[in-house]
């Protein structure tokens, strides 16, 4: 199933605001501090209530 080329630009947005939206629910103001915080995947998972 092709993916349709004016949706690409869309898909790594609504990443980026999944990944923003989870770490400002953790309680994180700076959004670059969090990505640090949660660089490795046992954290990542942590994040996400997946353990």
């Amino acid at each position: 199933m092709p993916v349709e080329a004016r949706n690409t630009p869309a898909v790594p947005a609504a990443v980026r605001d999944l990944i923003r939206s989870a770490l400002k629910l953790a309680g994180y103001v700076d959004t670059a501090a969090g990505r640090r915080t949660h660089a490795e995947l046992h954290r990542i998972l942590a994040l996400y209530g997946i353990t």
